[in-house]
């Protein structure tokens, strides 16, 4: 039905998905008794979803996942661990570019932290958020390195603040290995964060959400 030509201009203008399943749709006997422009919005639906696959897959690899495979719905429930299908699904739906919101997750070690965020991540992912996982060290040592490159410093401070959602695990684990981590972390954070955080060191967590609020604000 279409020609090279056509094809070449639906390349152009990025449709060909769009165009070789109408294409698919038009010639499938099956259809016959459908309306031309019903088959052509059903190629549109799925193009869009189509789209919308690759681009949540897209999201979820640049946020760089160590649990990629994690999902709120594989979670489990036991008791004491104050967690609830409800909340989870509130965490899973919220709107993090709307309504930035700190969540800090604490439990001990090998509570299942990083996968409740990377669950929570991921499904924030799905709602077509931008999110940016880190371990604390890794953060600190990356702005430490920065620091000697004030334009990088800058673009990389940006690009955490630009994200929706940035997931910064091992926070208080991390603080117990260098004062000043903390203290770098502390001078360098901008923008809105969510900090999974593994240890006792609640008052130096709740101590640079507000600053990276305050700033975020400036």
């Amino acid at each position: 039905m279409f020609t090279s030509v056509d094809h070449d201009k639906f390349k152009a203008l990025r449709i060909t998905h769009l165009a070789a399943r109408f294409e698919e749709l038009i010639k499938d006997e099956a259809n016959d008794a459908a309306a031309p422009e019903e088959l052509f919005l059903t190629a549109v639906d799925e193009a869009l979803e189509l789209r919308r696959s690759i681009r949540i897959e897209k999201l979820i690899r640049q946020a760089k996942f160590p649990i990629p495979e994690a999902s709120v719905a594989e979670l489990n429930y036991p008791p004491g661990r104050n967690l609830t299908p409800v909340r989870m699904k509130r965490y899973a739906t919220h709107e993090w570019r709307a309504d930035p919101t700190n969540l800090l997750i604490i439990s001990p070690t090998g509570g299942g932290k990083t996968y409740l965020a990377c669950a929570i991540g991921i499904a924030a992912c799905h709602s077509e958020h931008s999110v940016h996982y880190t371990r604390m060290d890794d953060l600190a040592r990356q702005l430490v390195i920065a620091r000697g490159d004030g334009i990088g410093h800058q673009n990389m401070l940006n690009k955490l603040s630009d994200v929706d959602l940035l997931i910064i695990d091992d926070l208080c684990e991390a603080s117990h290995k260098s004062s000043n981590v903390q203290q770098k972390i502390m001078r360098s954070s901008h923008g809105v964060a969510r900090h999974p955080c593994a240890s006792s060191e609640f008052n130096f967590a709740l101590s640079l959400v507000a600053r990276v609020n305050r700033e975020a604000r400036q």
